[in-house]
């Protein structure tokens, strides 16, 4: 398999996973389309992030409907980490997920991430 931005972004890393998917279509029509693509008409991306923010909505109260599209990631403290333009992009976050109420780590501009231990050591601190 050729090398992809992520084993760049990412060099070192707990697990991996690849999938391949046929589309019959022009890389310029299917790189558009993940980057329209509106995560929130997902049945599983939805429940996903509704199981993640329970605490907070019990706290605060139900969230209304919103897109969650790549650009929205962004938005909302994701960051560019690199892009094959018309081929591929990586965004990505820096927080402790693991934790009930943990928040993104926000950082500025267009960064590279050198390995999984910066990003632990990022999200300890969050």
């Amino acid at each position: 398999m050729p090398p992809v931005l992520i084993d760049q972004v990412m060099p070192v890393f707990d697990v991996a996973e690849r999938h391949t998917v046929r589309v019959m279509a022009s890389p310029d029509v299917t790189y558009d389309a993940a980057r329209k693509l509106d995560l929130a008409k997902s049945r599983i991306v939805r429940s996903l992030f509704a199981a993640r923010g329970l605490p907070r909505q019990l706290r605060a109260g139900p969230v209304t409907a919103r897109n969650w599209t790549f650009d929205d990631f962004l938005d909302a403290g994701f960051v560019w980490l690199g892009e094959d333009p018309g081929v591929e992009f990586v965004i990505g976050a820096i927080g402790a997920f693991w934790r009930p109420a943990s928040r993104l780590v926000r950082v500025g501009g267009l960064i590279r991430v050198r390995g999984l231990a910066l990003i632990k050591r990022s999200a300890e601190q969050a």
